[in-house]
């Protein structure tokens, strides 16, 4: 399946109405890895690194159904669309990979001030703090 490859909420852009603000569509940014890849590779990089635990222990089983649900809708397969066991076994198949990649994404996504200003160099002292190698203060 084609995923995105780098989905968190930085690259989905939602239009609104100006009455109500409601969403009215979506816009996915930031295509540069879009490759193949498992169909739960994108929702569970989603689920891991945009939410957290309470969120998805309450959530997760009508979030799955209401995914499997707009992804069998639009994938229109023929002959049969994705069954929900054979979803929620591929989902638990794939969820170590959420697990780890939204634990390796935390650093990279709260880096803030150790990280360089877009279009700035990185100096050798921002990159040892990347890697937590810098002075404790």
């Amino acid at each position: 399946m084609i995923c995105h490859g780098d989905f968190w909420i930085n690259n989905v852009m939602f239009r609104s109405s100006h009455e109500d603000e409601q969403p009215e569509g979506v816009c996915l940014i930031d295509m540069q890895t879009v490759r193949l890849a498992p169909q739960m590779t994108d929702l569970l990089y989603f689920l891991y690194l945009c939410t957290r635990h309470h969120f998805r222990s309450t959530h997760e089983p009508l979030l799955l159904r209401t995914y499997l649900e707009a992804f069998n809708a639009a994938a229109d397969r023929t002959p049969d669309p994705t069954t929900w066991r054979d979803f929620q076994l591929a989902y638990e198949e794939m969820r170590l990979f959420g697990v780890l990649h939204g634990l390796a994404m935390v650093p990279v996504v709260f880096a803030g001030e150790v990280a360089p200003k877009q279009g700035d160099d990185l100096t050798a002292e921002q990159f040892q703090n990347l890697l937590g190698g810098g002075d404790e203060k």
